[in-house]
């Protein structure tokens, strides 16, 4: 069989970088996930290096909510990743690992007074998703006597041909 570089089969084990499972496995039990640093690393490279060719200024954002495991949080913090947070949890969490407020963005069509304000506190980026939203962090802003650094969706007002319920982009959206 042929493995991708970051896995191999050495004496009918799996082995994840230089690592094998069934020796992780019994050591830590299962079930057990198990996350490869370098290729975290060479990916992250890649993807750098790739957008770097095109524009001057280039940001990576993890997904937060991909997988909010502090280590891998704090390996993108060293890398220079800030994260794209959902949450409150992803935002203290992502704070936690090391990454530069600058770098991060809060999204998501669910925030809170309390997280709009925590975004503020900690002059993280905000994602906003509708008037409404603009007019309630302006109104928390505002009072906190501070500018609050905004982003926003465009609606191309694209129909795609996909399942209803993730059609995104529409004009009815």
């Amino acid at each position: 069989m042929i493995y991708p570089p970051h896995l191999s089969d050495k004496n009918g084990h799996l082995s994840i970088g230089s690592h094998d499972t069934t020796v992780l496995a019994e050591k830590y039990g299962t079930p057990l996930y198990v996350t490869d640093e370098q290729r975290i690393r060479e990916k992250y490279q890649s993807y750098y290096d790739a957008l770097s060719k095109y524009y001057d200024k280039v940001q990576m954002l993890y997904a937060a909510k991909a997988n909010g495991n502090l280590a891998i949080l704090k390996l993108f913090a060293s890398l220079g990743a800030g994260a794209d947070v959902f949450s409150a949890g992803e935002l203290h969490l992502a704070l936690l690992a090391g990454m530069n407020p600058h770098h991060l963005l809060f999204n998501g069509s669910s925030k809170t007074e309390a997280d709009l304000s925590l975004a503020l506190e900690n002059k993280i980026r905000v994602s906003l998703d509708s008037v409404d939203e603009l007019n309630q962090l302006n109104a928390l802003a505002e009072k906190a006597g501070v500018i609050a650094e905004v982003s926003f969706r465009v609606n191309p007002a694209m129909d795609v041909p996909t399942h209803p319920k993730i059609a995104t982009g529409l004009a009815t959206s």
